[in-house]
């Protein structure tokens, strides 16, 4: 059982400024937790209720991760989901560094201030599926480590490489950066079909669900590419997630 001070640090893990401070997140429910068990991923602590401990432990029981048994009560009152998943787990933090020369002969996602949790996952989970190594993210894109991005993922953030830039006009004006003469290809309302360019090793940039990709950025551009829609259709513009899947499914089946 869980004592009062246990509680009250992993309650505050459901917050941004808790993570930071204890540099700790949690990951919730049982097929992320023992599929990233299966990989070898770290836990310090798995947390579930005694009725479902039975269903687990010979997972568990494979590893060396302390589990504690808590109550249902515990559980809805730790948990950072709507529907309480019956079993979490609390990882340490860990920061991913990019390795310019990984960048070389693949697509990589350049993510402009992407502000839903659900599309961060989402967009995750795509990039693993389609052998993405790489995510750069604006330093206002949501936080990787927020319960809702690590639910969406499904457990793909452990396989793709994430990280944060003050700036991203500094990263790709960066030396390093800009000697690679890698396409960076970035979808508007006002480009040409995506599908006139030949899928090739590039950087993918997607826009925020409010404004698209920042100005700063436009000018950066080597080609502007949007989804061609129907003449007829009602809808302003996609879900950032829908518009990654069909621009990476497209440039990555090269």
């Amino acid at each position: 059982m869980l004592s009062n001070n246990q509680e009250k640090q992993l309650k505050q893990l459901s917050t941004k400024k808790g993570r930071q401070t204890q540099q700790k997140f949690l990951v919730e429910g049982k097929k992320i937790i023992l599929d990233l068990l299966s990989r070898k991923f770290s836990f310090e602590l798995i947390c579930t209720t005694q009725n479902y401990f039975e269903e687990i432990k010979n997972e568990v029981s494979k590893t060396n991760t302390p589990v504690e048994i808590i109550s249902e009560k515990q559980l809805y009152t730790l948990s950072s989901l709507q529907h309480p998943q019956p079993v979490f787990a609390v990882a340490k933090i860990y920061e991913q560094k990019l390795i310019p020369d990984s960048l070389k002969g693949n697509v990589s996602l350049i993510l402009d201030d992407i502000s839903d949790p659900g599309n961060l996952g989402t967009i995750i989970r795509l990039a693993d599926w389609f052998g993405i190594k790489n995510i750069i993210c604006s330093k206002s894109t949501v936080e990787l480590f927020n319960p809702k991005v690590i639910q969406a993922s499904m457990g793909s953030f452990s396989n793709v490489n994430i990280v944060y830039v003050n700036s991203l006009e500094l990263f790709f004006n960066s030396p390093e950066i800009h000697t690679l003469n890698i396409p960076i290809i970035g979808t508007t309302l006002d480009g040409v079909s995506y599908k006139t360019i030949t899928p090739q090793p590039c950087f993918l940039v997607l826009g925020s669900e409010a404004n698209g990709i920042s100005e700063n950025l436009l000018s950066l551009l080597t080609h502007k590419v949007v989804i061609d829609g129907s003449s007829s259709k009602f809808a302003e513009s996609l879900n950032v997630s829908v518009a990654a899947t069909l621009v990476t499914s497209y440039f990555c089946n090269r």
